[in-house]
């Protein structure tokens, strides 16, 4: 069997040092593009691949950045029906993928790309033991939450935290151990901005929120609008709250249906036929969903029912997915900076891997507010 070509064999053939062949794979942008090219014309003729192991020696750890999932959005049932379900021959319906997570992690990958790092990702539900496994290897961890916050693997995370950077993609559900990094959207100005535009603009005086305050996202978001309506002189928004159809239990804690649950069909159903009950004079002026995901089920049940958005009632979702756009009528929602929450957590991690800290940095990224006919504006 041949010998397989090393960093040295690459490095000699194209006139360089061994560094500027690490470099060309690793951080090609901080290399002359003839330099790069020389060093990519050596490693084709000798036919080297970078060794990941080899990589990940040199620099004392693995290589890799892990992703940690659980229950979050990995699945969608969002219109219960089969008509709109993916199949092997097409794409996905546009309503109900990208999700939010989806576009997180598509900007955490290409910055990890671009630095010259692995991804694993992990979305096994025999946690808080995966998260154990997966953090044993890599060298730094982002986690999304899950729908009970992060109570039911916050040990767990505390104990990680203490041997690899771990990025926390929400602010609740883990103590407040400054060894924790945190990268979020700006929830409370999102909020505030969005009931802003909808007292202003559309003479809105009644709202509802409906979203399970158990996300700390969503509580957090409730809180803004809340105070933002107080501030106002108006009511405080009534509450109908997404939960679980089940009495909670250690295995299945009290969590919000999301759309990844078959309840939340059941829920947007119900909250529809309630409101088409309810004479147009009672309604509430806006029904402001915690999520996108949340206020598409509604508005296409409300649709079935007769109810007109924003005719009879004014629907807002938060997130800004790609179905908020291509929605009919499309969506007033707040749009996170999803991509570039991704990247800031790569970025992070990255740091922290090669020169570890142990303090921990919070970024809040800003919103956008994105006006669509859900609300009555005409976006243009």
């Amino acid at each position: 069997m041949a010998r397989r070509p090393t960093v040295y064999d690459v490095a000699k053939l194209a006139g360089v040092s061994t560094a500027t062949v690490s470099f060309a794979f690793r951080r090609p942008d901080q290399v002359r593009d003839s330099t790069r090219e020389a060093v990519l014309d050596a490693a084709r003729e000798l036919g080297y691949v970078p060794s990941g192991a080899a990589r990940g020696l040199a620099r004392g750890g693995t290589g890799v950045l892990g992703l940690q999932s659980f229950d979050l959005l990995t699945e969608s049932d969002l219109l219960s029906s089969d008509e709109h379900a993916p199949t092997e021959d097409g794409p996905p319906d546009p309503r109900v993928f990208p999700l939010y997570v989806d576009e997180v992690q598509r900007g955490f990958e290409l910055e990890c790309r671009r630095r010259g790092w692995s991804v694993h990702i992990s979305n096994d539900p025999r946690a808080p033991q995966d998260v154990t496994d997966h953090a044993g290897r890599v060298d730094g961890l982002a986690v999304f939450p899950s729908r009970a916050g992060l109570s039911g693997v916050a040990g767990v995370l505390e104990s990680v935290v203490r041997t690899v950077p771990v990025v926390l993609f929400s602010m609740g559900g883990v103590s407040a151990d400054e060894a924790f990094h945190r990268v979020q959207a700006d929830n409370n100005g999102g909020a505030r901005a969005l009931i802003t535009h909808l007292v202003d603009h559309h003479g809105a005086r009644r709202f509802s929120f409906i979203g399970d305050l158990a996300a700390p996202d969503y509580q957090e978001r409730f809180t803004a609008i809340t105070d933002e309506l107080t501030a106002r002189g108006l009511a405080r928004p009534a509450t109908p709250l997404i939960a679980s159809e089940d009495p909670p239990t250690s295995d299945h804690p009290s969590a919000p249906d999301d759309i990844a649950d078959h309840t939340t069909s059941q829920v947007a159903d119900d909250i529809a036929a309630s409101i088409a009950d309810v004479p147009a004079t009672e309604l509430p002026d806006a029904l402001v969903c915690a999520s996108d995901q949340i206020a598409i089920a509604l508005i296409e049940r409300l649709e079935r029912r007769g109810v007109s958005v924003p005719g009879d009632v004014i629907v807002t979702g938060f997130d800004g997915i790609l179905a908020s756009r291509v929605l009919h009528p499309t969506l007033t929602t707040v749009r996170q900076p999803m991509a570039e929450m991704g990247r800031a957590a790569a970025r992070i991690l990255i740091e922290e891997a090669e020169q570890r800290s142990g303090t921990g940095h919070t970024v809040i990224l800003p919103t956008a507010l994105m006006l669509g006919e859900s609300c009555g504006c005409i976006p243009g």
